[in-house]
């Protein structure tokens, strides 16, 4: 986690400015600022279009009774595909375009839903539940009425 922290605070900044500095000595100030807005021009379109959409996709999903997981995953990495265009940088914008490509999408989906989303052992859970599996326990019924139930306390 420290790393992830690291790159996206501190690697990636600089990354980004190196690059920058690079592409403004290769094709020029203009053209490189040109890219920027540009970008970020689009990536604001994107992130537009996308949160009308997923809305209503996810309540049309919520009425038919189905869990809108995979068009939520799409539409998620749209929007962090506009929001990765609008950020200024050269990295950011080629990782957002790679967002925008469905078979791009679809992996990385594939990808977060194996990662927070699977059985027991992968996901760093102990206990897997799931249909067709018991899991055995005791309980005890607790009344107003047990002696050996104290009542609450409030704050």
């Amino acid at each position: 986690m420290r790393l992830a922290l690291f790159f996206a605070f501190i690697a990636l900044p600089l990354m980004e400015i190196a690059l920058l500095i690079k592409a403004g000595q290769t094709i020029g100030f203009w053209p490189t600022l040109a890219i920027i807005v540009a970008t970020a021009i689009g990536g604001s379109e994107v992130i537009r279009r996308q949160g009308y959409a997923t809305m209503t996709e996810m309540s049309q999903m919520f009425e038919g009774g189905r869990m809108p997981l995979e068009p939520v995953l799409n539409r998620m990495f749209l929007l962090l595909a506009g929001t990765l265009l609008i950020a200024p940088g050269l990295l950011t914008d080629a990782l957002g375009l790679l967002l925008l490509v469905p078979p791009v999408r679809y992996l990385a989906g594939k990808w977060l839903a194996a990662r927070f989303f699977s059985p027991a052992g992968t996901a760093g859970t102990s206990q897997e539940s799931g249909p067709g599996q018991v899991i055995e326990g005791e309980f005890r019924r607790i009344d107003e009425h047990d002696p050996e139930v104290r009542p609450p306390t409030r704050l």
